[in-house]
């Protein structure tokens, strides 16, 4: 009885890890349906060693199984990338007994049939991975390996437990350049213009360094109360030098003065104007503040509106609601209605005060069906 129970609670395990991909469920469900009751199954399946029961009745505690060696590559690839919800790994690395990288199909099945490594076997079982037949001395049997549809996981499994269910990403093409005597153009115009000016600019201060000679008769003054130093005669106070450029900044460094000069004595007249025009005109910029909203969800953050993930979470939310709700059920006892939905507890104390001993009846029947409520839930989630 220990090991039927065994067996029903290594089929549930199974049937929690495998669910998420039918492809592999079915294959690897295939591997012992035809082991129980397959009519065929002399063909791939002998007992080996045998023991005395109770009464004296023999009872099978070895068999040898023969197993194809398609059938068995193929369960294990449709299997390999299958993930364990609970753990977050692979599903093999339970089921094969050691990492799923290192896993192979015939270490797989020597796994699944030895009793010394899985204590989860009821007997022991021989799978012999073979694409030919195999005659089994002493026994004076042929077996013929067993074979059987294999269901590819690509069919109805996922990109995250089947990889062949995956669309290869398209090759990373990189993009054709604008180039100029084999340079990317952008930078080889910089280059040139960099290097232009460059050039310009150094032969011009050369120019202006070897053949502008300054006159021994001009000298530095001050125009006005300024302090910004003009090159000017002392006699005609009119702008020398040995060109225009030279001319231009003398010019330009007074104007600059003279304007500065203005605006200053302005705002030191006016104090009060200029004080509040900015903090009007700093105000009117700002106004736009008042529209500011700061996004903190972090859904709206790094989920794009018409992504897919976003669009199936919309549906979640319309259709079920953000929090998961249990509807159990409505009992006439003591108190006449018992509702959990949510987080909310509503509860009906209409008519309480009974005879005690209904009451407690009541109470004990109850106590009783949420116990059985209880009871086969916990059985219906194993």
């Amino acid at each position: 009885m220990l090991k039927v129970f065994m067996a029903v609670v290594c089929i549930f395990v199974v049937v929690q890890i495998l669910s998420r991909c039918p492809a592999c469920f079915h294959n690897f469900v295939s591997l012992f349906c035809r082991l129980t009751c397959d009519p065929k199954q002399s063909r791939f399946l002998t007992a080996t060693k045998v023991t005395e029961a109770d009464r004296k009745k023999k009872a099978i505690s070895e068999v040898m199984y023969a197993v194809s060696e398609e059938f068995g590559i193929g369960m294990f690839n449709s299997c390999r990338d299958v993930q364990n919800p609970s753990s977050g790994k692979h599903a093999l690395d339970m089921l094969c007994g050691k990492d799923a990288s290192t896993c192979t199909p015939k270490y797989w099945l020597q796994f699944m049939g030895n009793k010394t490594m899985n204590p989860m076997v009821p007997f022991m079982i021989n799978f012999v991975l073979t694409p030919n037949d195999t005659f089994v001395p002493g026994l004076n049997v042929t077996l013929h390996p067993m074979t059987s549809h294999i269901e590819p996981c690509n069919q109805s499994c996922s990109c995250q437990d089947c990889r062949s269910q995956c669309t290869p990403l398209p090759p990373d093409v990189p993009p054709s350049h604008w180039t100029i005597l084999g340079y990317d153009a952008i930078c080889f115009i910089i280059a040139c213009a960099y290097a232009s000016f460059v050039v310009v600019f150094g032969l011009v201060h050369i120019w202006t360094s070897i053949y502008c000679a300054k006159s021994e008769s001009s000298q530095y003054i001050v125009n006005g109360d300024s302090d910004t130093a003009s090159l000017v005669s002392t006699s005609s106070k009119s702008v020398v030098g040995c060109g225009p450029c030279d001319r231009l900044q003398a010019k330009f460094q007074h104007v600059l003065s003279e304007a500065f000069a203005a605006w200053g004595e302005f705002c030191a007249r006016h104090t009060i104007v200029i004080i509040c025009t900015s903090v009007v005109v700093c105000g009117v910029l700002s106004v736009g503040i008042v529209m500011f909203d700061v996004v903190t969800d972090p859904v709206e953050l790094w989920s794009s509106p018409n992504s897919r993930a976003r669009i199936e979470k919309n549906y979640f939310d319309d259709n079920f609601g953000y929090s998961l709700h249990f509807y159990f059920f409505s009992v006439s006892s003591c108190m006449n209605y018992l509702f959990f939905v949510g987080r909310h507890c509503s509860v009906s104390l209409e008519n309480f005060p009974r005879p005690a001993m209904r009451c407690r009846v009541r109470r004990l029947q109850c106590y009783l069906f949420v116990f059985f409520a209880v009871f086969v839930s916990f059985w219906l989630s194993l």
